[in-house]
Order: C-alpha cells, then sequence, then structure tokens
C-alpha cells in the first residue's frame, strides 16, 4: 500500500530518527540517551513509552512525561470496549489526551528538543500523534526532534511527514555517545532557566 505525502509543504524541522529491529531497545536507548543530556543540563520534552513485560511477552506500556516524570497506562493486550485496538493492543484514550497535552506547542517551546515514543502505524492512520506533529510542525518549525520508528517504517514515515531534514541513529549501544555529541551540536544553545536551574 502507497501513503502519500500528508502535507503539502515539507517539514522544516530537524529529526532525528532511533530505530531498530522489535526488542532492540530502542527506548531503553532513548531514554539513557535522555539522561545523559540531563548530565549536561538539557532537559527535552516530549515523553518516552516505556514497556512492561509479563511471562516473556510485552503486556503493557506506559506513557512518562520526560519534564515531570508523571506516567499513564498507555495502551494494554487485555481488550477494553471503549479503547481503539492497534495490533494486539489497545490505546487508552485518556494516553492521548495526556500525550497532547505533553507534546502541546506551548508546552514544547519551553524545551530545546522535543522527543516523541513512537510515530507509526497510528500516525499513519492520521490519529496518535498525528495531530500533535502537525501543530509542532505549523507552529515550532524550528524545533528539533526526537522520534522512534521502527525499523520496517522509516521510509514510509519520511515520505508521509515530508522530512526532508533527518539522520536515522540505530539503537546500539556504540551510537550513544556519538549521538549525544551530535545532539549537544547541533543544539548549540542553552536550556531555558525556568526547565533546569
Amino acid at each position: 500500500m502507497v501513503i502519500p505525502v500528508c502535507f503539502l509543504s515539507r517539514m522544516k524541522n530537524k529529526v532525528f530518527i532511533i530505530t531498530g529491529p522489535p526488542g532492540s531497545g530502542k527506548t531503553t536507548f532513548l531514554n539513557n540517551l535522555v539522561k545523559e543530556l540531563r548530565n549536561l543540563k538539557i532537559q527535552a520534552g516530549g515523553f518516552l513509552a516505556e514497556g512492561f513485560w509479563v511471562d516473556d511477552t510485552r503486556s503493557h506500556f506506559e506513557l512518562v512525561d520526560l519534564f515531570s516524570n508523571e506516567r499513564i497506562l498507555f495502551c494494554k493486550k487485555e481488550p477494553h470496549i471503549d479503547w481503539n485496538k492497534l495490533g494486539h493492543f489497545y490505546i487508552n484514550p485518556s494516553a492521548i489526551s495526556f500525550g497532547e497535552k505533553v507534546l502541546n506547542t506551548a508546552n514544547i517551546s519551553q524545551f530545546p528538543i522535543c522527543i516523541i515514543d513512537e510515530v507509526g502505524p497510528f500516525e499513519l492512520q492520521g490519529k496518535g500523534w498525528f495531530d500533535a506533529i502537525r501543530r509542532i510542525m505549523e507552529d515550532l518549525p524550528e524545533k528539533p526532534m526526537i522520534w522512534i520508528v521502527r525499523e520496517n517504517l522509516i521510509q514510509t514515515v519520511i515520505h508521509y511527514f515530508g522530512i526532508d531534514n533527518y539522520r536515522v541513529i540505530p539503537a546500539t549501544s556504540d551510537q550513544l555517545e556519538r549521538t549525544v555529541s551530535e545532539l549537544v551540536n547541533f543544539l548549540d544553545t542553552a536550556v531555558p532557566p525556568n526547565i533546569m536551574d
């Protein structure tokens, strides 16, 4: 199935795409990256989707606000009558509201970089973080972002969102230090004092 470009204008934002095969530790890599940036007094806005396991299988995910550390159940495998199904999981609509609040442009404008874990099938259907991404693109076109994208969806996501300025980073331990250095050099900016004093 061919997915058309969803925006008439090309995306100006620089997007760092963290990727790897399923179970490769993309979120763990991103979490370590966030910690290293914090050590350098760089506080990212956005969220991580932390996965939990039961009997060697993913049972559910929680969204974690990177600034407040507030978290909410994002999705689970057990059916829920009012939740949309995506793949093997049922998505909590309250978590979508939570994520949209975290990605609100007034909030994200306070941070030097925005993190979204992840951009994938939901967004390619115009759901999930699609609207939040569109608003960031329109209102904060210079805001750099870090997205987690599944390996098999990279080209589709790049095409769909019209991304011209991007860097694909494999979620491997030997890439962490290099990625931190690259981000710091790219940002080359002071963190607003009300974020990390």
